[in-house]
């Protein structure tokens, strides 16, 4: 389905919540362009693996690494590498650096501003620090114990050492993004609010889209 005006949609929540899937289904039933805002971090998070470099309150993203930002940043090819849980805990952790998160925000800005016909967004402060003025804002969680299953079985994990390990893991992230000083996660007024802990993933979809065309 096509639209002809410019139409944001952000949603937020935390880790394994569903935001993702969610997105990217909406933005093809909408024909929008899709920005895992998370994406980004994971990119930066990967090359300081790389790069064994420091994390230091004051750290700069030079012109180089925002070039490489952008190139990678539709590439799917890399997308269950960038998914890694290790590169998953660094991006968390840089996440928290406010000079990252502001030389981050104009590359978020760019990437919604060249979209001709509109784009939905997914994150931790989609709604409340890069689009606030959104046409449509979303956000989507679950009990972290329901998170942490969905995440095991994406792994494919078998044994209870790995779920405990996810489930702290999940645990540790949801207190960093909840109680960071800059951008911490939360659900902004006028959110259409939605704990998928014991829905489908289909039922939220259609949720959602019946919202948006009320919208439209």
């Amino acid at each position: 389905m096509s639209i002809n005006n410019n139409l944001i949609i952000t949603i937020d929540g935390p880790s394994s919540a569903g935001k993702g899937s969610l997105a990217r289904k909406i933005a093809k039933f909408f024909n929008l362009r899709y920005l895992d805002t998370g994406k980004l971090y994971r990119i930066i998070a990967t090359e300081f693996i790389k790069n064994n470099l420091q994390i230091t309150p004051n750290l700069l993203i030079d012109s180089l690494m925002k070039q490489k930002i952008f190139a990678l940043l539709e590439d799917q090819n890399n997308a269950s590498y960038y998914n890694n849980e290790y590169i998953g805990k660094i991006a968390s952790i840089l996440a928290t650096n406010e000079n990252i998160r502001s030389a981050l925000l104009p590359i978020q800005h760019e990437f919604i501003n060249s979209s001709s016909n509109g784009a939905v967004l997914d994150g931790r402060d989609t709604s409340s620090v890069i689009y606030p003025n959104a046409n449509i804002k979303i956000f989507i969680t679950a009990y972290v114990s329901i998170r942490a299953q969905r995440r095991f079985k994406e792994l494919r994990s078998t044994t209870k050492e790995m779920y405990k390990s996810i489930l702290s893991h999940l645990l540790q992230r949801d207190i960093r993004d909840t109680y960071r000083r800059i951008a911490p996660l939360k659900c902004v007024e006028n959110s259409l609010y939605f704990n998928t802990s014991y829905m489908s993933k289909e039922f939220v979809f259609l949720e959602v889209i019946k919202k948006i065309k009320t919208f439209l």
